[in-house]
């Protein structure tokens, strides 16, 4: 990864991705301009002020700076990070942007645990109300961001341990595991990228990848 420079450009819901090799130039910009000047001879409109760039940069030599992209005579901001079809992308590559988001929206959603358990529903209807509501948004899209370090492992995983000490107050995290007869959010992730690969393998599409 430290021999290329690569930036992403996303106009609405249109990215493109360009990977530069170490000392050459980039044709991003031309890029920008043939899908403006494509969009426009069709009658779309695109705004700059929409358009976000995204640059994805390891090369510790740098031969020259990137120019900024234009659209229309616009200067397109520059980002750090940028949601893709409901995930972060960060400049560093990196899932903690992601992982953040994720838990505060799941961690929100546990306020209606502990009304619920306040209610008197039974652990068992709880744990269908978790399933349902909570612990969808922690592994949404979750084989694409799977390979996390221990820090955002243990991040993550500390919305289910909440949410099973809001269920089962009196037991340790893996007894209620057991109790409650659910596996631990990494070993859905492996699951689930399990099953991605199986799939892609299976179906011949993108097995070539592989």
């Amino acid at each position: 990864m430290k021999d290329w420079n690569t930036r992403v450009k996303y106009v609405d819901h249109l990215s493109v991705l360009e990977i530069i090799s170490r000392c050459s130039t980039s044709l991003l910009a031309f890029v920008a301009r043939d899908i403006y000047s494509y969009a426009s001879s069709r009658g779309m409109k695109r705004k700059p002020s929409k358009c976000k760039e995204l640059r994805i940069d390891f090369l510790q030599c740098k031969p020259s700076d990137l120019p900024p992209l234009q659209m229309s005579g616009s200067v397109i901001e520059q980002v750090s990070s940028y949601k893709l079809l409901g995930v972060h992308l960060s400049h560093n590559l990196s899932w903690s942007i992601h992982c953040d988001y994720i838990v505060k929206r799941a961690r929100k959603r546990l306020y209606a645990l502990r009304v619920l358990r306040k209610s008197g529903l039974p652990p068992a209807d709880l744990i269908q109300v978790y399933c349902s509501l909570v612990r969808p948004i922690l592994e949404f899209a979750s084989p694409v961001w799977a390979a996390l370090p221990t820090c955002l492992v243990q991040l993550v995983e500390g919305v289910q341990k909440s949410a099973l000490r809001i269920i089962l107050p009196d037991c340790s995290y893996e007894s209620a595991l057991v109790s409650c007869g659910l596996p631990t959010l990494l070993a859905r992730r492996d699951e689930a990228c399990r099953r991605f690969i199986s799939n892609i393998k299976e179906s011949g599409f993108l097995s070539h990848l592989l």
